[in-house]
């Protein structure tokens, strides 16, 4: 082998060292990188089950508040008509069956649908009561009343 030649060779060498080295610098800064990057979408996807967990309890949460408050609202109808007031339960009735037509239209627990439905559908029934100031309406409200909260599942869901 020639002066020259071993020259080229030395440089060839060098310069295969460098690659080598810049390879494993470029190795050396990505496999952190990655490692970190798959940790994060492991939290990320561990973050989203809680949000959509979380979520799905507010909504049941919303729900039942919904109930509640259209529980109060028929428990105020039957103390209007107790007191005779049957315009004032005449409107309490309207806003009533409104709410609880507007939660089935949104309820998302399909257990509750169809004995929501039923309470929906005597709405026509009540109505007409009222306007005709039937006195058995107290006694249909009243158990209407007393019977929602295990219609509705109550505070068991």
């Amino acid at each position: 082998m020639t002066d020259q030649e071993s020259k080229k060779s030395s440089i060839r060498g060098k310069f295969l060292i460098v690659v080598i080295l810049l390879i494993v610098a470029a190795l050396a800064g990505f496999i952190p990188m990655y490692v970190k990057s798959q940790r994060l979408e492991t939290q990320l996807a561990e973050v989203r089950q809680q949000l959509e967990r979380r979520t799905t309890e507010l909504r049941h949460t919303e729900e039942q508040l919904e109930l509640a408050r259209l529980h109060n609202e028929l428990g105020r109808m039957v103390m209007e008509v107790e007191q005779k007031n049957y315009e004032q339960a005449k409107k309490q009735s309207t806003q009533f069956f409104d709410r609880l037509r507007d939660l089935l239209y949104r309820l998302e627990d399909e257990e509750l649908r169809d004995p929501l439905q039923a309470i929906l559908s005597r709405r026509d029934e009540i109505t007409s009561d009222l306007t005709l100031l039937n006195p058995e309406v107290a006694g249909k409200l009243r158990k209407l009343y007393l019977d929602f909260p295990s219609i509705t599942g109550g505070s068991e869901k």
